[in-house]
């Protein structure tokens, strides 16, 4: 915990993504570079979202912060302060969301 220098408390630990290929039995990094940053952003299925954060509820999906606590993720947030969440060193401030 003391290398997320950002604060447990404003970073990603574990999100939603049933429109990546990812097991969840396989924890692994998702990588950003290549990845679409947002929310149940538009996918080649319903439910199939490409974007790092996908759910089937369609206002948005669940997220673990590294603190352990679970929030309930806006499809709406903007994709800078998803950005930030996504960073454990980044120095970004303390998004608000």
């Amino acid at each position: 915990m003391k290398d997320v220098t950002d604060g447990v408390s404003n970073t990603l630990a574990i999100v939603e993504a049933c429109g990546l290929p990812v097991v969840w039995t396989e924890p692994r990094d998702v990588d950003l570079a290549e990845q679409r940053v947002g929310v149940n952003l538009p996918g080649d299925q319903p439910g199939r979202s490409r974007g790092v954060v996908s759910s089937y509820h369609p206002q948005g999906g669940h997220v673990a912060m590294a603190d352990g606590s679970v929030r309930f993720m806006s499809a709406d947030i903007d994709p800078g302060v998803l950005r930030a969440l996504l960073s454990a060193t980044g120095g970004e401030p303390p998004p608000a969301w």
